[in-house]
């Protein structure tokens, strides 16, 4: 396969080191190296692979490594892949904050995808340096479960961050809703496309109504989020951001409001959403072609426009232009 340039594989347990030295014997030109789960391949064969054809690499991917792929491999990743333009590293059990500052010095990056263990202690420092040194070329970004990365991260993103499309800020329950509507609030980049922010909120259950100065994303946060972004966005999860209030999707879904490309949208476990407000997205929302409503427990009785999916409901009535269907818990 002397043209192969790119390798897409999941469910690699098998994959070991012969197969690295394989490529490597034959100076394969791989541009795209996708793989997920590839356990048994060491650390000391993932360093001559990006020692030997890591200035080929424009797009690394990987998934779910737990008995190599360490910090110090890390390390020769990002001195050897100088040219890479995408780099995704979800599970990858030996890496921890350490890594992260060898990611800032790829200049060419354009696309940043990071999920660490739930509980790797990341810290924000490190993120702040990615952020300052390569935030102003990317295009998409996407850090999840970093549980402890506080406002600081927000507005080193508001200020680098100038063209972004998609952006992913999951799992998180230190930023305040004060720091997400700064955040969005006059940012240079233009209008998102594609937002998730899910299971951004305080995870004390003690206290439902969370504290007084709101953890996550809450009322003023996403006002401003669909301020900045309502005319362009097509993709939103907002899942599990406990703290928006009945008030707030008023606001954001009140009549004269539009957003033309939204498509999918999923609001699950919010405590507020009912028919009316599910009523007032349908017709802020023309195109939506998906609405996720898992333990929205006070949508009832609704009427869905054709064409879209309402996924979640438990013991609902949903018509359909006449035709009713009555969920059954």
């Amino acid at each position: 396969m002397p043209r192969l340039t790119r390798v897409n594989l999941r469910f690699t347990t098998p994959l070991k080191d012969p197969i690295f030295h394989y490529m490597m014997e034959r100076d394969m030109e791989i541009k795209d190296l996708h793989l997920d789960g590839p356990n048994l391949v060491t650390d000391a064969c993932w360093r001559q692979l990006f020692m030997k054809l890591g200035h080929r690499f424009l797009s690394l991917k990987l998934w779910n490594l737990d008995s190599a792929f360490d910090n110090e491999t890390a390390r020769v990743m990002c001195l050897h892949c100088p040219n890479l333009q995408r780099l995704k590293l979800k599970f990858l059990h030996k890496l921890d904050n350490d890594m992260l500052e060898g990611i800032s010095t790829l200049k060419s990056l354009q696309h940043l995808s990071l999920r660490f263990l739930d509980e790797t202690e990341t810290q924000t420092e490190p993120l702040l340096k990615i952020i300052a040194s390569i935030g102003p070329q990317l295009e998409t970004l996407s850090l999840e479960e970093f549980y402890l990365a506080d406002d600081r991260l927000l507005q080193h993103i508001h200020e680098h961050c100038r063209h972004l499309t998609k952006l992913r800020l999951t799992l998180n329950s230190t930023f305040t809703d004060k720091g997400l509507a700064a955040f969005f609030t006059d940012w240079s980049n233009p209008a998102l496309t594609y937002v998730d922010m899910n299971s951004l909120r305080d995870v004390d259950m003690t206290n439902p109504a969370g504290p007084e100065e709101p953890i996550g994303l809450a009322s003023d946060g996403f006002v401003a989020l669909m301020e900045h972004s309502g005319s362009k966005i097509q993709h939103l999860n907002i899942a599990s951001c406990r703290h928006i209030s009945y008030k707030a999707f008023e606001q954001v879904f009140a009549e004269g409001k539009m957003y033309p490309n939204l498509k999918y949208l999923d609001i699950s476990f919010s405590t507020v959403m009912d028919d009316y407000l599910a009523r007032c997205i349908f017709r802020c929302c023309p195109a939506l072609q998906r609405l996720v409503v898992f333990a929205c427990f006070k949508i009832r009785d609704v009427h869905i426009p054709r064409g879209l999916a309402l996924v979640g409901t438990v013991g609902a009535t949903i018509k359909i232009d006449g035709i009713t269907q009555t969920e059954t818990i």
